[in-house]
């Protein structure tokens, strides 16, 4: 099947709709006729997508019949039922003689009312029509249509059961009704088309500009269209060869002949001049509050009737940026400025520091330094959006290029830390355009920009120039530069880059002593991370310690991430965890969505050194979508090898193996070391859940390939690689693995560590009392570290050791006690697993409760508030309620999770077993 290439570029990104499309037209040659609704906003791509649903019917052999509503012939009657049923008239045979002349009064004198023979007719040609050849109905539109065509064609979607005519329907989202009254289609199923996501843009963007345009401004033209694939092509169209090769920012603005501009220019004429007020005034500040909005609109001459019709309307609230400017452009600039003056009067009258933006607008003199005051009042309170905008503001009062340029570095760093990743690579543009200057700081920017969105490698080197550039004014720039070019040398795998920047940190560490403050903390991290990364573990604990030290006192979010990595190489995972915890906490009450989505890394991690898996999951789940709203590709990649991780250790190898294919893309392009690291653990723990030990051994053989895998991640591997190497015959790999893991484990002096140490030592040993010596002293080390997970996992070992040994009640002893462990934490794979063992040792999973267990065992692991059933849930099933409540598909869930909808059907199922209910409607009430 061949479609043109607009269609081609319209549909990328819509695979689920096509397909649900796709099956919809072919009911029809199976006679179980229907109707469906395509619903999206003007640019969403309805009318290609029922382009492709014609193509498919016409493949499959049915004939198609097409009409669309016509906004100029709204007030016709049956215009729209004209066009899709005259093709009919030449064969009337089935219909009665009232039918007939019901028809012919309608469709060929324009009068009549939709009558029940009207209706009752027109369903009869339809049908008749199938008979011979399926029928397919394909109707544009529908929110133009008349009256009267609505009621009759929402009649006969109705009544298609049984038959072979289908009908596909397409309406806006927006759109409002032509007349009062109930929707003629509102019991037809509907699908809607939301915007695309970053992946789907980039599709689109390589369509347009033939693969010119890289992926960093596909990602802004994203951000800019927001996701509707009709804006984004038109911005496509406007780009310039500097905009198009990333040296220029992106375009705000679309030209007057655009088809958004006309469509925000024909709307916005129809409202009344107070309801254009009240637009204005959204368009101007659409953050505006309901009572601020209706004050403002109040000095304006506009009443609460102005406030809803523009509300009403459809135009707010402004589905993004490229539509909110392209409703401004429409407006005439008296009414802006007025609406900007009004606004800035509100504003400050409340101590809002928004109000010098809005002054300045209004076309007022406003001194550089009052916009940048302003700017840092709007930061200290989290609105770095504002100061993005106010610093903006500032640089074009600036007559001076150097400060000009300074203040829009300042407006990126503002818009990086608010979230606004496509704002700030486009201030930076800006910035670095400005003839003659070119501020250090731009640098460090431009480099933690590239490690969080782009190549980790590029991002080290271009840090550790940053560093180097800032080292002679501004120390704690410099030393900022410098853990951020470590940790991208990291994730990057590049042994050479960390010994660049280990030997940097050891040369300003001579240099400058050991003076405290922040740029100590972060020279101190370097030396102290890398040596533990070589393995001296010895030579990096003062270090860690210090660096640790320092974090636990700091104010700052950045140094208490630092303070959890290096807690975290320490083996001190509660240490770890509480100060990323803090981290990200501090990060959301500030705003600082630079920090916060990074931060979680880190507390997920820790949590997952922990062995407390439910926290993991809930951190890595709530990082992953913050990354995803602020386009941090490299973080969101980070968050789903972690969930793969945890997918594949809770045995849920579906969830493990659709989170690895959704990172594997930017894993390979982008060189995310440490992520492919994850993935590759995630892939070995899902083959040996299934007793694939060879192939387990496969997977950690590839994670080192080339020596570039995460050090501290492989040595977290350690335990299960340790199992596949022994079962899979491989000895001597696993002596030397636990080796090494040892020389962590004593470094570490932790205990949970230690633990492990023990369980691979009991695995490796050959004398059965060697064995349970170390299996004995793992348990009790588990017991004192709290760390379930583990202890549930060598007791499951163990009681496998005692079964083979021919001491079965011994081993139904430990295999109850890690049975109520997996049932506490949601383990249905592993709990699945235990009670095989169990049924092989002669008990049953219902038998007595080993002395000692209560008490030992926590309660179920899940949410920490709610109702008490809504308690016993896991962190992902309360996520998946959530959503569900929310009135989210299991498709749509599924796609937010990064997991299978065939999980998200088992959860659910597990949670209306777990809160005692039937229905998604009953969630609601145990999630508040």
């Amino acid at each position: 099947m061949t479609h043109d290439a607009a269609v081609t570029t319209a549909i990328r990104g819509r695979d689920a709709e096509v397909a649900a499309l796709e099956h919809h037209v072919l009911r029809a040659t199976h006679a179980d006729g229907a109707a469906l609704r395509v619903v999206g906003d003007r640019g969403a791509g309805a009318s290609l997508l029922l382009a492709h649903a014609r193509d498919v019917a016409r493949t499959a052999g049915a004939r198609v019949l097409s009409a669309a509503g016509v906004e100029a012939e709204q007030d016709v009657p049956f215009a729209a039922l004209h066009q899709l049923v005259v093709p009919l008239l030449t064969d009337v045979g089935p219909l009665s003689a009232v039918q007939a002349a019901a028809v012919r009064t309608a469709l060929e004198d324009g009068t009549g009312t939709p009558s029940f023979a009207l209706r009752a007719a027109v369903r009869t040609l339809l049908v008749h029509a199938a008979t011979e050849q399926p029928l397919v109905c394909v109707v544009d539109s529908i929110h133009h249509l008349d009256d009267a065509s609505a009621l009759v064609l929402g009649f006969c979607a109705r009544r298609l059961q049984g038959t072979r005519a289908v009908m596909v329907l397409a309406t806006r989202a927006t759109a409002s009704p032509h007349t009062p009254g109930p929707d003629p289609f509102d019991d037809v199923p509907t699908l809607h088309l939301g915007p695309l996501d970053r992946a789907a843009a980039r599709q689109i963007v390589a369509d347009t500009t033939r693969g010119a345009a890289p992926d960093a401004l596909a990602d802004d033209l994203h951000d800019a269209s927001g996701g509707i694939p009709g804006d984004l092509v038109a911005l496509c169209a406007t780009l310039t060869p500097a905009e198009l090769a990333g040296h220029a920012p992106v375009p705000e603005h679309l030209p007057s002949r655009s088809v958004l501009r006309r469509d925000s220019r024909t709307r916005a004429g129809r409202l009344s001049p107070g309801a254009r007020s009240v637009l204005a005034l959204l368009a101007c500040d659409p953050d505006l509050e309901r009572h601020d909005l209706v004050a403002c609109a109040a000095t304006l001459g506009a009443g609460p009737q102005d406030v809803a019709e523009c509300i009403d309307s459809g135009l707010v609230p402004f589905r993004s940026p490229l539509e909110r400017s392209a409703v401004r452009s429409e407006l005439p600039a008296e009414l802006r400025s007025a609406a900007h003056a009004v606004v800035a009067d509100r504003l400050e009258r409340a101590g809002d520091p928004r109000h010098a933006w809005h002054r300045a607008r209004s076309g007022a003199r406003v001194s550089t330094a009052d916009l940048v005051a302003a700017a840092e009042t709007a930061s200290r309170r989290g609105a770095h959006g504002w100061a993005a905008l106010t610093l903006e503001e500032a640089a074009g009062h600036s007559a001076d290029a150097s400060d000009r340029s300074r203040l829009l570095v300042s407006a990126a760093t503002a818009a990086w830390s608010g979230g606004a990743t496509g704002r700030s690579r486009s201030l930076l543009r800006r910035a670095a355009s400005v003839p003659g200057t070119a501020p250090d700081v731009a640098l460090l920017l431009r480099g933690e920009t590239e490690l969080r969105t782009g190549s980790p490698e590029v991002a080290a080197a271009e840090l550790l120039v940053a560093s180097d550039r800032l080292a002679g004014h501004d120390p704690t720039a410099s030393a900022r530069a410098l853990a951020l070019a470590h940790e991208a040398a990291c994730i990057a795998g590049d042994a050479g880059l960390r010994a660049d920047a280990l030997r940097r940190a050891l040369a300003t560490s001579r240099e400058h002593g050991a003076r405290p403050g922040p740029g100590a903390l972060m020279t101190e991290h370097v030396v102290g991370l890398e040596l533990s990364l070589r393995g001296e573990h010895d030579e990096a604990r003062g270090s860690l310690v210090r660096v640790v030290s320092a974090a636990r006192d700091a104010d700052d979010a950045h140094a208490r991430v630092l303070g959890s990595e290096a807690a975290f190489a320490l083996g001190d995972g509660r240490t770890a965890y509480d100060l990323a915890d803090g981290a990200a906490a501090d990060a959301e009450a500030n705003g600082d969505r630079a920090v916060l989505a990074w931060s979680m890394v880190y507390r997920s991690m820790a949590a997952l050194l922990l062995g407390r898996h439910a926290r993991a999951v809930a951190s890595s789940l709530d990082g992953l979508a913050h990354a995803q709203e602020d386009g941090r590709h490299n973080t969101a990649v980070d968050h789903l090898t972690i969930l793969a991780l945890l997918s594949a250790v809770d045995g849920d190898r579906e969830s493990a193996a659709v989170r690895v294919t959704a990172a594997a893309d930017a894993i390979a392009r982008r060189g995310l070391e440490r992520p492919r690291t994850l993935a590759g653990w995630a892939q070995a723990c899902t083959d040996l859940a299934v007793d694939r030990h060879s192939d387990a051994l496969d997977r950690f053989r590839l994670m080192a390939v080339g020596g570039r895998a995460h050090p501290a991640l492989r040595l977290m591997a350690v335990p299960h690689l340790v199992e596949a190497a022994v079962r899979g015959g491989e000895r001597e790999r696993a002596v030397r693995a636990v080796h090494i893991y040892d020389q962590w484990a004593d470094g570490t002096q932790d205990v949970a560590r230690r633990a492990l140490s023990h369980r691979c030592h009991a695995l490796l040993a050959t004398d059965p009392a060697a064995v349970r010596e170390h299996f004995t002293h793992a348990m009790e080390l588990h017991e004192t570290s709290g760390v379930e997970l583990d202890l549930a996992r060598t007791e499951l070992l163990y009681a496998s050791f005692l079964r083979r040994s021919r001491q079965p009640g011994a081993a139904r002893r430990y295999l109850r006690e890690a049975l109520m462990i997996y049932e506490a934490h949601g383990s249905d794979f592993w709990a699945d697993r235990v009670r095989a063992e169990l049924r092989a040792a002669g008990g049953t999973p219902d038998g007595p409760v080993p002395d000692g267990v209560v008490g030992r065992v926590s309660a179920p692991v899940g949410s920490e508030h709610g109702p008490e059933g809504a308690q016993t849930l896991t962190a992902q099933q309360r996520r998946i309620a959530e959503l569900a409540a929310a009135g989210a598909t299991n498709k749509e869930i599924a796609d937010h999770l990064v997991v299978s909808p065939r999980t998200v059907e088992h959860h659910l199922r597990n949670v209306f077993s777990r809160l005692g209910i039937r229905s998604r409607v009953e969630i609601a009430r145990y999630l508040d």
